[in-house]
């Protein structure tokens, strides 16, 4: 699963036509994604982007996400926010698992859990 807030408006656009184009007769896509102006994004945007190697900036789906769906020809469209829970066996393997998730760059513990 690609998150789609790596790309821009136009590449989302063609993902969701092509993904129209390859759907059988009553299939169906299901998207996860972070929320615009969640408390998620602004962690993306603000901390991995100042602590990993590449950078962050993610364009967040917004109600206009929706309108690219129908145009696209699909039916019955419908969005719902989900809880989505991470859960891990110890904070250690959960900041090992983000740490490489996010590409990050050597951190101090205190400070990425502060972040989190």
């Amino acid at each position: 699963m690609a998150p789609l807030h790596h790309a821009t408006a136009n590449q989302k656009k063609h993902y969701i036509e092509g993904a129209y184009t390859c759907l059988k007769n009553e299939g169906f896509i299901a998207f996860g994604e972070v929320e615009n102006a969640s408390k998620l994004s602004v962690f993306l945007d603000q901390f991995v982007n100042e602590h990993t190697y590449t950078s962050h900036h993610g364009e967040y789906p917004e109600t206009s996400f929706m309108q690219v769906m129908e145009e696209a020809q699909f039916k019955e469209v419908t969005s719902n926010r989900l809880n989505c829970n991470w859960i891990f066996d110890s904070q250690t393997q959960m900041l090992d698992y983000m740490t490489q998730l996010f590409e990050l760059k050597p951190i101090q513990e205190k400070l990425f859990l502060k972040a989190l």
